[in-house]
């Protein structure tokens, strides 16, 4: 089975490097960018199983790229989580309501981020192994359309 594809979208250099040794150490494939439109340019590219999003970035915010990236069909079935420092109640709100699929706070222990992201892949691995067509009878559906 080929490793979970895994992207940080971050500005902070020192984040970056420090999530991504945490997690290919754990055995995840991991592409970085410090930059949001490189990071929705090479989602596009590498098609990542799950983006790391921060909120607060230069330029685009994270909210706007997770709202860009889910108005492209090809990224439904992405896991998009914001990992920022961005705690508030209504940070998280915003969050959710562009498309995120979970809303972690920094900092937080490599070990608890690494149990978060593995959950969330599992969680995905367990709905695209659902059938997609289902038939009752004489009704057919199709859960694509």
């Amino acid at each position: 089975m080929a490793k979970p594809v895994i992207m940080i979208v971050d500005d902070e250099e020192d984040i970056l490097m420090f999530v991504k040794y945490n997690l290919e150490k754990d055995g995840f494939d991991v592409t970085t960018s410090s930059d949001a439109e490189e990071g929705i340019k090479l989602a596009n590219k590498i098609k990542p199983d799950l983006i790391l999003l921060d909120v607060m970035m230069p330029k685009i915010d994270g909210i706007e790229v997770c709202q860009e990236l889910r108005r492209n069909p090809s990224f439904d079935n992405t896991i998009i989580a914001f990992f920022t420092a961005r705690g508030e109640y209504y940070s998280q709100i915003e969050g959710f309501k562009s498309g995120a699929d979970a809303y972690l706070t920094k900092p937080v222990q490599p070990k608890l981020l690494v149990a978060n992201l593995k959950a969330l892949l599992k969680r995905r691995s367990i709905d695209e192994s659902e059938p997609q067509v289902e038939t009752i009878g004489r009704i057919r559906i199709d859960k694509n359309s």
